[in-house]
C-alpha cells in the first residue's frame, strides 16, 4: 500500500537516473617491456627442407620430415616491448570490465639444453644443439584478445591500486597470428590520476597460456641449409 507521496513512476527509469553517473565508459592504450619464462619446448617434428650435408656427404634428401621425436630443446628469448588497445565500462569507481587486444614480440637469443636427435635413412644419426646464424632472424609474436576483470580502489588521494583477472585467446607464431591457444592473465598496479579523465597506469602482468601452444620456426646451418621445427611450449610473460 502507497502512502500519500510515495513515488508510483516507473522503477527501471529511476534506477536508470540513479546510476547513470556511476558508469562510464573509457579507452585505454598501454606499452609495456616483457620478458619470457624460459620453460623448455618439447620437439614434435623436424622437417629438411634443403639437403642436409655432413662433411661434404648428402645424407638426408631434400624435403625429409622426422615426426614424434618428443626430444626437449630449451628456448631462449630476449625481452620485447609491446602494446595494447583497451574498452571497458567502469561502474561505481570500483569494477571495470574491459575488452583488450594486445600484440608483443620477443627475439630468439639461444637454444639449449638436450640436442636434438634424428636417424637419417640410411641408418646415419643426425644430433646437435640448433644455433642460430645471420641468416636466422627469428622473433616470436603473441597476438592477444582478452575479456578482463578489474578491480580498482579508488580513494581521496590521486593513487589508484587494482587488480584484474583476464581470459581469451592468443595466437602464438613466428610468423603472422599463429595457432589460437587459449590463455589467461593477471594484473597489479596503481592508476595514478592526472586529471578527471586522465589516468597513468603501471604495474605488472602475468601472461600464461593454458597448457602447451604449438609453432614452428626455421633454422639455417652452417651451409645455409633450413629446417623447420615443429615444437610445443608453455608460453609465460611477464611485463611492466
Amino acid at each position: 500500500r502507497l502512502g500519500e507521496g510515495q513515488y508510483t513512476g516507473d522503477h527501471s527509469f529511476l534506477w536508470y537516473e540513479k546510476n547513470k553517473r556511476r558508469i562510464k565508459y573509457y579507452f585505454a592504450m598501454r606499452l609495456f617491456y616483457g620478458i619470457v619464462q624460459n620453460d623448455p619446448a618439447t620437439v614434435n617434428s623436424l622437417e629438411f627442407v634443403d639437403p642436409f650435408v655432413s662433411d661434404g656427404d648428402v645424407i638426408v634428401d631434400r624435403n625429409v620430415t622426422f615426426s614424434d621425436i618428443g626430444q626437449e630443446l630449451g628456448i631462449e628469448f630476449d625481452g620485447g616491448v609491446g602494446f595494447n588497445l583497451g574498452f571497458g565500462v567502469e561502474y561505481r569507481e570500483f569494477f571495470r570490465l574491459e575488452i583488450e587486444a594486445y600484440q608483443q614480440k620477443f627475439d630468439f637469443s639461444s637454444f639449449s639444453g638436450d640436442t636434438v636427435t634424428v636417424i637419417a635413412d640410411d641408418g646415419t644419426e643426425i644430433t646437435g644443439v640448433p644455433v642460430l646464424n645471420d641468416n636466422s632472424d627469428l622473433d616470436l609474436a603473441i597476438n592477444s584478445l582478452f575479456l578482463n576483470a578489474i578491480f580498482e580502489y579508488k580513494n581521496d588521494r590521486r593513487f589508484y591500486p587494482y587488480l584484474g583477472l583476464g581470459i581469451g585467446g592468443s595466437g602464438i607464431g613466428t610468423s603472422g597470428f599463429g595457432e589460437i591457444s587459449p590463455s589467461y592473465q593477471g594484473r597489479l598496479g596503481i592508476s595514478f590520476k592526472i586529471s578527471d579523465k586522465i589516468l597513468l597506469e603501471t604495474g605488472h602482468r602475468y601472461f600464461s597460456t593454458f597448457g602447451a601452444a604449438e609453432y614452428s620456426f626455421d633454422l639455417f646451418s652452417e651451409n645455409d641449409d633450413r629446417r623447420t621445427f615443429e615444437v610445443e611450449q608453455n608460453i609465460t610473460t611477464h611485463s611492466f
